[in-house]
């Protein structure tokens, strides 16, 4: 697999108008800052490679609007540090993280966000200020507890709890009317079906 990307893929032999970057399955250490150049580009897969940080640039990208980070060993999430409404797919799986920054919530945009097979034993609060979030996958984390303010999540359609450590599930849970699909499969939970019933009906 590619350790750097060749000069093929560098924004002066290909100009502006790259929409679509696939760079996955490699070992790609780092990601070269050319690449903040590519103002067209609404796709970025780095998935599969040795990346152990994300550059600041990614979030500046003006058009980006799906990013796969997933399988890679970045213990550290570095998140834009002021709110950007463009990205709507992130997809962190299996990235060893520990914790979310706070900072989750300048994401203002985010649609869909992929955390399956982390080491997260707690959500941040700025999660819950992402108001745009539709999609949440939190499958085969460490999570012991959800807190109440899920519920400010309004629009969720899709969340995703499975194989995680959860015991009880707040009240609120059921007050997200635009719940679709539900996933609490292989927690530790005991009163499950009593929940499920009130947020169906």
């Amino acid at each position: 697999g590619l350790t750097s990307l060749p000069a093929i893929f560098q924004p002066n032999c290909i100009k502006l108008h790259l929409k679509l970057l696939k760079i996955n399955g490699n070992q790609l250490e780092k990601l070269p800052t050319d690449i903040d150049s590519l103002h067209f580009l609404e796709r970025l897969d780095t998935s599969r490679n040795e990346l152990q940080e994300l550059p600041s640039f990614i979030w500046d990208l003006p058009s980006l609007k799906e990013t796969s980070f997933s399988d890679n060993p970045l213990f550290y999430l570095s998140l834009p540090q002021k709110p950007q409404r463009i990205l709507k797919t992130l997809y962190l799986n299996r990235v060893q993280l520990s914790n979310l920054p706070e900072t989750i919530e300048h994401l203002k945009g985010l649609k869909i966000l992929q955390l399956e097979g982390n080491f997260i034993e707690k959500l941040p609060q700025g999660i819950y200020n992402i108001a745009s979030l539709e999609h949440l996958n939190l499958s085969k984390n460490y999570l012991s507890s959800l807190e109440e303010e899920i519920a400010c999540l309004s629009g969720l359609k899709v969340l995703n709890l499975r194989e995680n450590l959860l015991q009880a599930l707040p009240e609120k849970l059921t007050s997200l009317k635009q719940l679709q699909i539900l996933r609490l499969d292989g927690n530790f939970l005991e009163e499950k079906a009593e929940l499920w019933w009130n947020v169906a009906s």
